[in-house]
């Protein structure tokens, strides 16, 4: 997770790959997903940060139903969070550009 400082926008790209290793569930090991997802994230004046965003899945092969990366503030941080499914050893990486501006002015 990242800590944005008040007054600052933050642009961030994510490349996201995940794929099955193990488990017990639907699928076989070596089914994949990769993601992109690019936005924004603003802290205001007063610390809250909002996230606006989009996420395209770029390829998808095998049982990969609820596979997802997501890009959301969570306790006053800027964090990127995966979720799998059910009874399946995933494997994930990710690389995240950020590319970060303190305001000189306030941000509502």
């Amino acid at each position: 997770y990242f800590a944005i400082p008040e007054n600052t926008i933050i642009a961030f790209q994510t490349e996201t790959v995940a794929v099955r290793i193990g488990g017990t569930g639907a699928g076989d090991p070596g089914d994949f997903k990769a993601f992109i997802e690019v936005g924004a994230a603003v802290s205001d004046s007063g610390g809250a940060i909002t996230v606006d965003k989009s996420r395209t899945t770029i390829a998808n092969v095998g049982t990969t139903s609820g596979w997802v990366s997501n890009v959301v503030e969570s306790g006053g941080n800027f964090v990127q969070t995966v979720k799998g499914a059910n009874n399946r050893t995933i494997e994930w990486v990710t690389t995240m550009r950020i590319t970060q501006l303190k305001a000189g002015v306030t941000i509502p």
